[in-house]
């Protein structure tokens, strides 16, 4: 797994993007100094980083319309890890899925993949009551 990860690993990430409310505004690239200086006067937005921690926090920038440029940089990294995890978790799942007795099935069809890769359970309860109240009274 190291050998597939090695551009991964070796990434390290700007200092101001893991505490950019610690680090100087002339050393960043001059594009992001501007943006950099406003997100350092933010008290507010002080405050979101330091109750949330540096991926959350950059992740919910998105959200808020705010620092277009320093989110441009910050995806890149923020976003690397998780999107790798779950793509390797969807081919081990259409490996797991392609035996050799089932090759010839198209797994995107039939939703066994879906299956494997939700995290959700399902209401089992809830499906046996919705399935005796479709129950006809006379049967």
């Amino acid at each position: 797994m190291i050998k597939r990860f090695t551009d991964l690993l070796e990434l390290e990430p700007p200092h101001w993007l893991i505490a950019p409310f610690c680090v100087d505004a002339p050393t960043v690239p001059l594009y992001l100094q501007e943006e950099l200086m406003d997100l350092q006067s933010d008290c507010e937005e002080k405050a979101h980083f330091t109750m949330m921690g540096y991926e959350r926090f950059w992740i919910a920038i998105v959200g808020r319309n705010k620092f277009p440029n320093l989110w441009k940089v910050a995806k890149l990294l923020v976003l690397a890890f998780p999107t790798s995890y779950l793509v390797e978790r969807g081919f081990s799942a259409v490996v797991q899925l392609l035996t050799k007795q089932r090759n010839r099935q198209d797994i995107s069809q039939c939703g066994d993949l879906r299956l494997l890769l939700t995290d959700m359970k399902p209401d089992v309860n809830g499906i046996i009551d919705e399935h005796h109240a479709q129950v006809h009274p006379s049967h």
